[in-house]
């Protein structure tokens, strides 16, 4: 379950910074570059758990950028996604979407859990999405 933002500064997932446009914009390009090289492959059965990791970190550095600009830096993955929903107030399709991610993830990092090319590509579909909703967002609080 993901607490809300303020659970997570008051326990120290959640670093206070100064605005770091720099770090934003690094981890925006760093994303698009993820992005192209996800796009250059063919999913398959054989490779679909290492780029799963790969859309999963896409979404996670993405989203890691808006802290930026607003001054925060995340030590937990779970802290990013209450961020989203609670201070960006972002969907709750995507919300829920990263978390999804954020959970099987971790079951295929940590618990060597395969995974199978039709959910590898349901999560490129959903980074798709979710790149372009994060980047209307970036826009906006660069203004």
């Amino acid at each position: 379950m993901i607490e809300n933002f303020e659970y997570y500064k008051t326990e120290g997932k959640v670093k206070k910074r100064s605005i770091d446009v720099s770090m934003a914009r690094s981890l925006m390009e760093l994303s698009k570059k993820h992005l192209e090289y996800i796009r250059s492959q063919k999913i398959s059965k054989e490779n679909a758990r290492f780029l799963f990791k790969d859309i999963y970190d896409t979404i996670r550095e993405s989203s890691q950028s808006l802290m930026c600009l607003r001054g925060f830096k995340p030590l937990s993955h779970e802290a990013i996604i209450a961020f989203l929903r609670d201070v960006m107030l972002v969907e709750i399709k995507y919300v829920d979407g990263f978390n999804r991610f954020r959970v099987l993830r971790n079951r295929v990092s940590y618990e060597a859990v395969d995974l199978d090319d039709e959910t590898c590509n349901e999560a490129f579909e959903f980074l798709k999405e979710f790149l372009l909703m994060i980047k209307k967002i970036y826009v906006r609080e660069l203004k």
